[in-house]
């Protein structure tokens, strides 16, 4: 249940601001930067987010 709750708040925060990278949101949410990249990759295999780097900064990304 508690991974439901934090995939359904990294989604409620990357569809305000798509362009968050993986260390802010980890702050914002009080996780840490491998557990935002887990729910992020179980996300994308569900097809609910799209992530894409950005060219100039590869820190960062986009999850639409």
């Amino acid at each position: 249940m508690k991974d439901n709750q934090e995939q359904f708040e990294v989604l409620r925060k990357v569809s305000k601001k798509p362009n968050y990278s993986q260390r802010e949101l980890a702050s914002e949410l009080n996780i840490s930067v491998g557990k935002i990249n887990y729910i992020l990759n179980e996300l994308k295999k569900k097809g609910l987010v799209k992530i894409s780097n950005f060219k100039k900064n590869r820190n960062k990304s986009n999850y639409f």
